[in-house]
């Protein structure tokens, strides 16, 4: 599901997430120095398994007090205007947004559930979909190792705090209906920032028959390389 301030719901689609394989290449051994170091690994690790990192600890430990803080309901007055030259934005900042949507998610669950923007995963690049100007990409999930876990990305001019787009992504080779449970609530809490106003059951509906028709428009699209290489 996206919500692009282009038009200001302009379309929804399931974002489908793709696992990247990383590999390591490491330079050139001679056969026994290769053996004379795993030999050394082996005794320097001993026979019980090492405690995991202090820092990596402490940085769990962090974010778990920072989703534990209580966050107060903050509604927002959003409008949408011109920053750069074709380009338009939600004249709001993406920690208003965050502070918006843990206040309402705070409320009916007792815990955060995003972490400040700082803490997300960040790109820029030259241009994107949404505009002809260099662009911020936000990308935040709750836990990175649950590979289908539902996921929130924001996209943002880089000369001012504003959002362009802001879209809930849904790996649709997940088969497991908890995943898709959490999707739909992000959904919900991401529209309800949007839309304060609008009620439960319409935002429901809304996110409802949004997908639908996402889901329809991806199993009726035909792909080939030219249609690839074109978009």
């Amino acid at each position: 599901m996206l919500i692009g301030a282009v038009v200001f719901t302009r379309a929804a689609v399931k974002g489908v997430t793709y696992g990247l394989q990383h590999i390591e290449v490491g330079s050139e051994q001679l056969p026994g120095e290769a053996a004379a170091e795993d030999q050394a690994d082996e005794d320097s690790a001993g026979p019980y398994p090492q405690e995991p990192d202090s820092e990596d600890n402490l940085q769990v430990e962090r974010t778990e007090e920072i989703l534990g803080e209580e966050a107060r309901k903050k509604e927002l007055h959003i409008e949408v205007m011109e920053n750069r030259p074709g380009e338009l934005v939600f004249q709001v900042p993406m920690d208003d947004f965050i502070d918006s949507f843990n206040g309402l998610y705070w409320a009916d669950k007792g815990e955060r559930y995003l972490l400040p923007s700082l803490q997300w995963r960040s790109y820029v690049y030259d241009t994107s979909i949404h505009s002809n100007h260099k662009t911020c990409r936000y990308h935040y999930s709750r836990d990175e190792s649950i590979l289908p876990l539902p996921t929130i990305t924001v996209y943002a001019p880089s000369n001012a705090d504003y959002i362009q787009e802001i879209t809930v992504n849904y790996d649709a080779h997940s088969s497991f209906e908890q995943m898709y449970t959490i999707y739909e609530e992000l959904c919900y809490y991401t529209l309800k920032v949007m839309f304060p106003d609008l009620l439960d059951n319409r935002i429901r509906e809304l996110y409802t028959t949004l997908n639908r028709l996402a889901f329809e428009h991806d199993t009726n699209m035909k792909y080939a390389v030219r249609s690839v290489l074109q978009r």
